[in-house]
């Protein structure tokens, strides 16, 4: 199953909240990833992307962004049949 990130400014204006459309069923836990864009205007040009963190929650809080640029999240189902495949990237800039 593709999953469908949905990325939100964080209510104390500091960071994103990044949640699941649809979280997955099958899913054990949720390996996300992260990359910092080199043009905060550029929405099209995903940079590499590192492991953020894995978490049984289909939905994750990320203080650590840093102001004015571009952040780009994708994420993935993994459970004991194996990895699912990452989701599209989103983005924001805070």
């Amino acid at each position: 199953m593709v999953l469908t990130l949905v990325l939100e400014d964080d209510t104390d204006g500091v960071g994103f909240v990044l949640s699941l459309q649809e979280p997955d069923d099958e899913a054990e836990h949720y390996d996300w990833k992260k990359g910092i864009g080199a043009d905060p205007k550029d929405d099209l040009t995903v940079p590499a992307m590192s492991f953020l963190i894995s978490t049984t929650k289909s939905q994750y809080l990320d203080d650590d962004v840093p102001k004015g640029e571009r952040i780009f999240y994708s994420v993935r189902a993994v459970n004991s049949k194996g990895d699912g495949p990452w989701s599209a990237p989103v983005s924001r800039v805070q």
